[in-house]
């Protein structure tokens, strides 16, 4: 199990899709993580303090290999 923030986690063996999507605003930006689930199920966690998305999809993707690197 991943956790994605304190009160979701996933089973990596169920993702069907994961993607990093970022926008981009005349002020700023910001970048999330969508975690699509093999039921239809989308999770999207902002990066942010104390989260780091570019982590969690390397995570994700690694226990989907079977901790291959």
């Amino acid at each position: 199990m991943i956790n994605l923030t304190e009160r979701i986690s996933i089973n990596p063996s169920l993702v069907s899709e994961v993607a990093i999507d970022t926008r981009h605003y005349m002020n700023g930006s910001e970048t999330s993580l969508r975690v699509r689930m093999a039921d239809g199920t989308i999770y999207r966690v902002e990066h942010g303090w104390g989260t780091d998305v570019f982590a969690l999809k390397q995570q994700i993707e690694d226990a989907a290999q079977g901790g291959k690197t």
